[in-house]
C-alpha cells in the first residue's frame, strides 16, 4: 500500500469513495462534494492536505489534515483536525490506522500544537481506533460532547418582539465581529474573530456572505447575530436508506405534507435539504435576542418550504444552547477529543472534572 498526497486529478475517485462509504444510522446517507471534492475542505480550514492510500491502483482510503488558528488557554495555537476518514469496502488492510500513523509523522512538516477528533455517538469502532492510537504516544483529553440538533420547521414559532431583527448589511461586519469576539472570549478553540478574518471567511463561497447573517438590534445597537448557510454548492447530504421508523414517519409526512406546509421529502438518491446555523452570538444580557433570530428564521424557512431542517450545534457547556430550547428537534451527539502535539500545550491546566465551553462549528465537519 502506498500513501500519497491527493491532487485535483484524483477528484473523481475521491467523490466515488464518498458514495461507497455512507454514514449509517436512522438515515443512511453520504456527503456529495461534487463537482469539486476539495472545495469543502477549503471552506472548513485555513490550510489542508488530503492523503490517499492506494494498492495496485485501487483507492483504499483517505484522510485529510485540516489546520486552523484558534485560541486555547488564552494562547493562539495551530489546531489539526483529521477529517474525511474513509476506508473502501474492498480494502484488505487496516487503512485507518495506516493513515493515522502517516499523519502523525507529519510528512508535510506543518506546525501543529493541538489535535482534535470528532466521533459520532455510537461509532464505537472509530472511538476505539482513536483511543488505541492516541494512548500509545500522546497525551489526550475528552472535551465532552456537542449536540447537533435537526430543528424541524413544522409550525410557526412565537418571536420576542423586544428586538428589531433584520438582514445584515456590509457595513455591519465590524459590529458582528465584535459581538463574536465578546461572545467567545472565554471559550477554547475559537478563532480570533477579527473583522479581517471574518471578511475572508465570507469570501470563500458565494453561498455564505454578510447578507446571510440576521442581526437583532435594541435601541439601534446590534446585540446578537447568526448566519444561515445553504451549503449545497459545496456539499449535499444524499439519502440512501431510511430506517423502518423513519419510513413510517415519512409516509405520514407525505400524507399530511401539504397540510403541514412541509417540503416534499427526498427519495433514495435525492438530497435532504439542510440549512446550517453558523456564527451564533449574543451579548451576555441579550441571549434571548439570539433565540428570536433563530425562531424568526425558522418561520421564514417554513414559509419558503425548501429546507427540511435547520441544523444547530452547541457544546454541552455552551450557554447559547438555550437559544433552541423548546424547539422540535432530533439530536445527534458527537464526542470531542483533543491531543497535545507540542510543548506549547498544557492539558493539565484544564480540569477534567469541569468541562469548559468550547467553540465548535460542526457545519464544517
Amino acid at each position: 500500500m502506498i500513501i500519497r498526497q491527493a491532487t485535483l486529478a484524483d477528484n473523481a475517485s475521491l467523490l466515488e469513495l464518498a458514495r461507497q462509504t455512507p454514514s449509517r444510522g436512522v438515515i443512511t446517507m453520504y456527503s456529495d462534494q461534487s463537482p469539486d471534492f476539495f472545495k469543502f475542505l477549503y471552506m472548513a480550514s485555513d490550510d489542508y492536505i488530503v492523503w490517499e492510500a492506494d494498492s495496485d491502483g485501487h483507492l483504499d482510503g483517505t484522510a485529510a489534515e485540516m489546520y486552523q488558528n484558534v485560541r486555547f488557554s488564552g494562547e493562539q495555537v495551530s489546531l489539526l483536525t483529521v477529517g474525511e476518514m474513509k476506508a473502501s469496502p474492498d480494502a484488505r488492510t487496516a487503512v485507518g490506522v495506516s493513515l493515522l500513523r502517516h499523519i502523525a509523522k507529519n510528512p508535510a512538516n506543518r506546525p501543529r500544537d493541538l489535535g482534535i477528533a470528532y466521533v459520532l455517538e455510537g461509532n464505537s469502532r472509530a472511538k476505539r481506533l482513536y483511543e488505541l492510537f492516541l494512548s500509545k504516544k500522546y497525551e489526550h483529553r475528552d472535551l465532552g460532547n456537542v449536540k447537533s440538533s435537526l430543528i424541524i420547521p413544522y409550525r410557526f414559532f412565537p418571536v420576542n418582539s423586544e428586538y428589531h431583527i433584520r438582514k445584515a448589511q456590509p457595513d455591519d461586519l465590524d459590529a458582528i465581529a465584535e459581538i463574536l469576539r465578546e461572545t467567545y472570549r472565554s471559550y477554547d478553540l475559537s478563532p480570533e474573530f477579527t473583522s479581517e478574518w471574518l471578511g475572508l471567511e465570507l469570501q470563500k463561497t458565494d453561498s455564505l456572505s454578510i447578507r446571510d447573517f440576521d442581526v437583532a438590534e435594541l435601541n439601534g445597537r446590534i446585540v446578537a447575530c447568526a448566519a444561515f448557510w445553504d451549503q449545497t454548492d459545496v456539499r449535499k447530504k444524499i439519502v440512501l436508506e431510511f430506517s423502518p421508523v423513519i419510513q413510517l414517519a415519512m409516509a405520514l409526512f407525505r400524507s399530511f405534507g401539504l397540510l403541514l406546509n412541509f417540503p416534499e421529502l427526498p427519495r433514495k438518491g435525492e438530497p435532504l435539504n439542510f440549512c446550517y446555523l453558523r456564527f451564533p452570538a449574543a451579548l451576555e444580557n441579550h441571549r434571548s435576542a439570539l433565540k428570536a433570530i433563530i425562531r424568526l428564521r425558522l418561520n421564514f424557512i417554513r414559509r419558503k418550504r425548501h429546507f427540511h431542517a435547520l441544523i444547530a450545534s452547541f457544546h454541552q457547556s455552551d450557554p447559547l444552547k438555550d437559544s433552541i430550547s423548546r424547539l422540535p428537534y432530533i439530536s445527534v451527539k458527537t464526542h470531542v477529543m483533543i491531543t497535545k502535539l507540542s510543548e506549547k500545550i498544557d492539558l493539565s491546566a484544564n480540569d477534567p472534572k469541569e468541562i469548559h465551553p468550547i467553540y465548535t462549528d460542526l457545519s464544517l465537519v
